[in-house]
């Protein structure tokens, strides 16, 4: 947490994107890999808006490379109900586009801070006399800066979840952890493992 609070601290750059150096040493804002958007880039950006726009127009520009030989108004193998649609996402994109300028973040919210994008156990160094006390972070190639709003998560590294999920237990099949914190280097055997007592259906 309190390594958290030292990174919320305003940075002095003024475009959301990838943090890079160049040859000399210099920091500068690069473009930014779109989450989802298989593999699109874009930025920097001047402000959240113009993110945004730019995150839902990559993403129509993949549905419809992915949706183009569909022979059918269904998308075959969806994982979801049959209202996923291409006729449906098509109807959709305008009002989420019109919905962006209206998406104002409050100012004390949004300033602009370095974002540490794998924030695990296993990047963070502590003192072996202090084992309190953190004493250097490594891994900072994905550090972004963007709006101090979309920094205030926990770490997702260290909570499970179903794409990650190294704690099965045959005992109990449809146990989820996801209030647990754990580090995929820091588990230990399954004998210290607690019974959560509870299960929740997938």
């Amino acid at each position: 947490a309190k390594l958290k609070v030292q990174l919320s601290v305003p940075v002095p750059f003024t475009n959301i994107g990838l943090l890079q150096r160049n040859s000399s040493g210099v920091y500068y804002i690069g473009p930014v890999a779109l989450p989802g958007a298989n593999g699109a880039v874009g930025g920097p950006y001047h402000d959240i808006q113009e993110m945004y726009n730019d995150f839902i127009d990559a993403h129509f520009r993949q549905m419809l490379q992915e949706w183009a030989g569909l022979e059918s108004h269904t998308i075959p193998d969806s994982d979801v109900d049959d209202t996923y649609k291409p006729s449906v996402f098509l109807e959709l994109f305008p009002l989420l586009s019109s919905l962006i300028p209206h998406f104002v973040p409050p100012s004390c919210c949004s300033e602009l801070v370095l974002h540490h994008s794998d924030l695990a156990l296993r990047n963070i160094f502590f003192d072996p006399q202090d084992h309190a006390k953190i004493v250097g972070v490594i891994d900072w190639s994905s550090a972004l800066i963007i709006p101090q709003f979309l920094s205030a998560s926990l770490p997702s590294a260290l909570f499970t979840d179903d794409d990650y999920y190294p704690f099965a237990r045959p005992e109990f099949p449809i146990e989820r952890w996801y209030d647990v914190p754990n580090d995929w280097i820091c588990s230990g055997g399954r004998a210290s493992w607690p019974n959560t007592g509870y299960e929740l259906a997938v």
